[in-house]
């Protein structure tokens, strides 16, 4: 609804028309994951082309060193549990942190 407000106020001020199906889309949400298994950076590469595989996951930051794996996606199409299964095909453990 937030979006909305901001939308049609930009609208407002620029003269554009605003698309409430655009207001209304979800913020894309953040999910760090806990993730066990990666012993190199061959690891961590495969972890990222994993998770970006995922349609709705827009970007992915791993760490190797700190077990984890920070991603941003849209939270429709994507909830931690799809994520933590994938890397679970992959041969990773992952939580969500």
């Amino acid at each position: 609804m937030r979006h909305l407000i901001i939308a049609t106020a930009i609208a407002a001020v620029t003269g554009a028309s605003v698309s409430s199906s655009a207001a209304d889309a979800p913020l894309p949400r953040e999910t760090t994951l806990t993730v066990r298994g990666m012993m190199c950076g061959s690891c961590a590469d495969a972890v990222q082309k994993a998770l970006l595989a995922v349609p709705g996951v827009q970007t992915v930051r791993v760490e190797l060193k700190g077990e984890r794996a920070v991603i941003v996606h849209d939270p429709v199409r994507v909830t931690p549990h799809s994520l933590v299964e994938v890397l679970r095909r992959a041969g990773y453990r992952a939580e969500p942190r």
